[in-house]
């Protein structure tokens, strides 16, 4: 008598799994896919940023009277050195602007007259 093994049937297909791990439905369009790990570095960057507010405005309020004539001084050092800068560049960009306009009023009448 030859001994058989009992045979159990299948569950069903059997299931491959994808080597990055089980598939997932695509997130919906509206919203950006959101992990565990992605929301608690959003969340600290977010407390980092809130503590770094509250510090700097305690240091900002508590040296007011020092840091007044430093930021004064700042101010109208770059307004003096910015004001030549911004007046020389003006100028470039209108000659610019004078040449690409003559260019472009000839594509336009050459176009024209095709």
């Amino acid at each position: 008598q030859a001994i058989l093994a009992p045979v159990v049937p299948a569950q069903g297909p059997a299931r491959v799994l994808h080597p990055s791990g089980p598939r997932r439905h695509p997130p919906a369009a509206g919203r950006p896919p959101r992990s565990g790990w992605a929301a608690q570095r959003l969340l600290s960057a977010m407390l980092g940023m809130i503590l770094g507010f509250i510090v700097g405005a305690g240091i900002g309020s508590f040296n007011a009277e020092a840091l007044k004539p430093c930021l004064s001084d700042t101010f109208h050092l770059s307004k003096q050195k910015a004001a030549p800068m911004a007046k020389s560049l003006s100028m470039k960009v209108s000659e610019g602007a004078t040449q690409a306009s003559s260019v472009l009023k000839d594509k336009i009448t050459s176009m024209r007259q095709k």
